[in-house]
């Protein structure tokens, strides 16, 4: 049997419900999925008006680097990396993401 949930306007949930190999035994598989369009176009907008910052003239400022959608963010504090503020950063900066980047 399969169905899907929508979590709100942009990601959704679609489930599997199977037999397993075991009698009585019942697997579900789900798999997260995210319409990133929204936060692309966001990000074209961030990146035509220059840098992003936070905190401006203190000494916490922050550049606002790039934008995540929720399924990377699981991802992400699933693996570790949103922890790690190197590997977070290397992440954004992958050319891979470009299109997701807010700094030019």
């Amino acid at each position: 049997m399969k169905f899907r949930i929508h979590d709100n306007e942009t990601t959704w949930q679609d489930f599997t419900i199977r037999d397993g190999d075991r009698p009585g035994e019942v697997i579900v598989d789900t798999h997260l999925t995210e319409d990133v369009t929204p936060i692309l176009e966001q990000a074209k907008l961030e990146r035509d008006m220059g840098p992003q910052y936070l905190g401006k003239g203190t000494q916490t400022t922050m550049k606002k680097l790039g934008s995540l959608s929720m399924t990377e963010v699981v991802s992400l504090m699933k693996s570790g990396v949103y922890y790690d503020d190197k590997a977070l950063r290397k992440y954004i900066l992958d050319r891979d993401r470009a299109a997701f980047r807010v700094d030019k």
